[in-house]
């Protein structure tokens, strides 16, 4: 996460072009945090969610699942004011359901999330 509020996703990069670091290369950047730095990052053990957690307090959740295809990350889902204050960390819990965050204002939280196919 960035504090613009962007995200870049890198994947290997095999030739050099513009947006390469090292072996990686950025193929998305993802524009959908209001500006609001970008804190937490989390993905879903399969690959297929992204979670991120931004300053102004708000969840979002992308799905990721094309992102090998090269197509457009989609944003699922955000809960908005789901901290009080900075979001910190995230985590997905082991059943690959349930994701737990911890933000500076002292909270932790677990989030239940089905998003449908």
């Amino acid at each position: 996460g960035r504090k613009d509020g962007t995200i870049d996703i890198f994947n290997s990069g095999i030739e050099k072009r513009d947006n390469v670091y090292g072996n990686f290369r950025r193929c998305h950047r993802l524009h959908h945090h209001s500006g609001s730095p970008v804190r937490a990052l989390c993905y879903t053990p399969d690959g297929s969610l992204l979670i991120s957690g931004c300053d102004n307090g708000h969840l979002y959740i992308h799905d990721t699942s094309s992102f090998l295809q090269n197509e457009t990350i989609r944003m699922v889902a955000v809960i908005l004011n789901a901290h009080r204050s900075y979001i910190l960390a995230i985590t997905v819990l082991p059943d690959s359901r349930r994701f737990m965050t911890s933000s500076a204002d002292g909270t932790a939280k677990v989030w239940d999330v089905s998003i449908p196919n």
